[in-house]
């Protein structure tokens, strides 16, 4: 018979080994910044998918995008780091905080402004942001700059903290200045301020929209898990399925 082991029709994109997995959207130049691009166009909910620091062709973003495009989203990753990526061996090293600090909000800005074009172009009228670590740092500064542009967040371990370990500024500060509902996936070694119950958590609750905030703890994962972790651990399927079915809900509610 037909050989169907590698792509049986029901897989779950998230849920397989990125090693074993084949994407299926493309890579497109948009205005010259290559984009990932996945699902139906023309369409009215898009998600702007940004990825951590090992770049949307590691790990599981694309997999992870293409089962967002699944629930009816034209799903977009841009490259937000010039074709520049960090790699695990540039963690602990003096490398990662070069990379760090030479991404900053007003570099990063007319990338997203690239994004909502490209969004517009193809009939979107409502965009949500799903984030990994640094991802999330990004999108909260996109949200003090344009407001409700997006109208929803996902970030899965967000570093936020980034703000105050390579900028020095305030981490309650840019919570502060967002806008819009966001959903918050910590994990057991990100720091208690993105948490239940810590500073952002509860300055985001705070706000007209907080009824719709959530943040839901991974206190078995380690930061990075989402995008990164293997899969083959059964607690990480577990929990990268969770994420999934958690950030789906939160997204077709307010997208």
């Amino acid at each position: 018979g037909i050989h169907m082991a590698c792509c049986p029709p029901t897989r779950v994109p998230a849920l397989t080994s990125p090693s074993d997995y084949t994407a299926v959207g493309k890579t497109i130049e948009n205005q010259g910044v290559p984009t990932y691009v996945t699902g139906t166009a023309p369409s009215e909910k898009g998600i702007v998918l940004v990825a951590d620091i090992f770049g949307v062709n590691s790990g599981r973003h694309k997999a992870i995008a293409d089962q967002l495009a699944q629930e009816g989203y034209l799903v977009i990753a841009p490259d937000f780091f010039g074709g520049k990526v960090c790699t695990f061996a540039d963690l602990g090293t003096p490398k990662l905080g070069e990379f760090l600090s030479s991404y900053t909000p007003e570099g990063i800005a007319p990338l997203f402004d690239q994004a909502y074009a490209y969004m517009a172009e193809n009939g979107v009228k409502r965009i949500g942001m799903v984030a990994f670590c640094w991802g999330a740092w990004a999108i909260f500064h996109e949200s003090a700059r344009v407001g409700d542009k997006y109208v929803a967040g996902v970030s899965f371990h967000p570093s936020v903290g980034l703000e105050n370990m390579i900028f020095q500024r305030s981490v309650d500060d840019l919570a502060s200045k967002v806008v819009q509902p966001q959903l918050l996936f910590p994990c057991k070694d990100d720091p208690d301020f993105v948490k239940p119950g810590g500073s952002v958590v509860s300055i985001l609750q705070g706000k007209p929209f907080g009824a719709d905030v959530e943040c839901v703890p991974l206190e078995d994962q380690n930061h990075g898990f989402m995008s990164q972790g293997d899969i083959s651990v059964e607690a990480v399927k577990r929990d990268v399925g969770i994420g999934m079915e958690k950030a789906i809900a939160f997204l077709k509610k307010l997208v």
